[in-house]
């Protein structure tokens, strides 16, 4: 590790290169770099100039149109040396320090700078807040689950008025690496934390919560277990004053006790926790506090807002940790009360017709996809569209669910389609239900045929890349996937 003042005095004047400076990472690392006057950058980007805005809108979907077309036009006109496309990474072989956005490994272009980070020195924009941020970090991570309850202990921190600040992973938050050098040490810093983050970080948050673990990210790596061990890189350095929280219902994360060198704090939404172990659990309907030989009554599950056993899991880990923090519990119950939950998270759209339509886009692996459908009642037809790249995963538990009689798959092309199909052969009655379409557009104009009154539509992927395949989200907002409906569509 290696403080803020002590970075900029390492680096300031040595050549600095930043792979992907379009991206959000990337972006954000450029304006911190320039705002602290290195003046040696490289900026590269694999995109052509042409291209170059078109990638930055996909990257920055927490901007509004206006800011994304004056941070642009900022960050391509700094005092710098820029390398695009067919010169992309030249001269890398010769920098003192390569900055690096979280996913660079998955890309063929990137090949050459493997070999480099054997003898010239690299660091992420996650291994930045975390090295140089004098604040008390909590760091959440997961398969599935990390964003709503980052968002929702976010939201707690910020009814409580408790001065802290909120990064990380999620493209609809706003990166804060120019707060860096104003945060204190008794504020607290909240990043939520991806597996690719994981793989770069040499450092780790005062306080590690877990959510899940399941199969994800296996195209990436040479299987399940390094995925495992990799999520686990949460905890190898944290301290005895240190603490991790564990989802118990999980028997993957319930492991991870025995690699902690802090306090262990679980939460379980099925039943009672190990004998010794402080934390949240559920009986009878009711979330009780176990800590320091007592047991608290908290809160009836009825009471939070977003539906669903996954957000509840959810719900009480971000309790938990609000609990730890000395944030009170009518401040808790004031969020959970009143949370609207996530963008792209079994968000509602609109009702147009009857039929309610749902955006359910981060959810990009199979048992996301299943947790958001059994949200739904089944007394109405429930459209679901499917689609995209496949990432190694096992698409059976899904095809499984979606054989019941109200569910209606609704498929876009893609290498993961493609497993969905594969997986329905073992499902006769799924397999002549399955319905296949080139465009969104084609499928929103089938279920506004198709769909009745009090029916729902949910656009919940299972598969990555929908997003920059499909929609248009970005520069024509949330709705945009809709406007080919009109009132008198029929």
């Amino acid at each position: 590790n290696i403080s803020l003042k002590a970075f900029i005095q390492k680096y300031q004047e040595k050549n600095v290169h930043i792979i992907g400076f379009s991206g959000a990472e990337g972006a954000a690392v450029t304006k911190m770099l320039h705002h602290f006057q290195f003046s040696k950058l490289t900026l590269h980007d694999s995109a052509s100039e042409k291209r170059l805005f078109s990638r930055y809108q996909t990257s920055h979907k927490e901007e509004t149109a206006e800011e994304q077309r004056q941070s642009f036009q900022f960050l391509t006109t700094l005092p710098y040396t820029y390398y695009y496309e067919q010169e992309y990474l030249k001269g890398i072989e010769k920098a003192d320090l390569i900055v690096l956005p979280q996913a660079w490994y998955i890309y063929t272009a990137n090949a050459k700078i493997r070999p480099l980070l054997k003898k010239i020195d690299s660091i992420g924009m996650m291994e930045m807040y975390l090295s140089f941020s004098p604040c008390r970090t909590i760091g959440i991570t997961g398969t599935n689950g990390k964003s709503t309850t980052a968002r929702l202990l976010h939201e707690m921190f910020e009814y409580a008025e408790i001065p802290h600040y909120f990064a990380g992973n999620d493209r609809l938050n706003r990166q804060v690496l120019d707060k860096l050098e104003v945060m204190k040490k008794e504020e607290y810093f909240l990043l939520e934390i991806s597996n690719r983050q994981l793989l770069q970080l040499n450092t780790s948050p005062h306080i590690a919560i877990f959510t899940t673990i399941t199969p994800d990210h296996l195209d990436e790596h040479r299987s399940f277990e390094q995925y495992i061990e990799v999520k686990k890189k949460l905890i190898c350095y944290q301290s005895h004053d240190d603490s991790v929280i564990l989802n118990e219902d999980d028997p993957l994360i319930k492991e991870f006790a025995e690699a902690a060198s802090g306090k262990v704090y679980g939460y379980s939404i099925k039943g009672k926790l190990p004998e010794k172990r402080e934390g949240i659990e559920v009986e009878e309907g009711y979330a009780y506090l176990k800590k320091e030989g007592k047991r608290e009554k908290l809160f009836h599950t009825d009471v939070i807002a977003l539906k669903g056993e996954h957000n509840l899991a959810n719900a009480l880990a971000a309790t938990l940790s609000a609990l730890l923090e000395g944030i009170t519990l009518s401040s808790i119950l004031e969020v959970l009360q009143n949370t609207k939950g996530l963008r792209y998270r079994n968000q509602f759209v609109k009702k147009i017709n009857g039929i309610d339509y749902y955006n359910d886009l981060n959810s990009t692996v199979p048992e996301a996809t299943i947790a958001a459908i059994r949200s739904f009642s089944e007394k109405h037809s429930l459209f679901v569209i499917l689609g995209g790249a496949d990432k190694g995963l096992n698409y059976t538990p899904l095809a499984e669910e979606l054989v019941k009689p109200h569910l209606f798959p609704l498929l876009l092309p893609g290498t993961g389609t493609d497993k969905i199909v594969q997986a329905s052969e073992n499902f006769p009655e799924l397999k002549k239900k399955l319905l296949f379409f080139k465009t969104l557009n084609e499928v929103v104009l089938y279920c506004d045929r198709k769909g009745k009154e009090g029916d729902t539509v949910l656009l919940s992927p299972a598969c990555a890349y929908f997003f920059s395949r499909y929609t248009n989200l970005v520069t024509d907002g949330d709705e945009s996937w809709l406007n080919v409906l009109t009132v008198s569509s029929r």
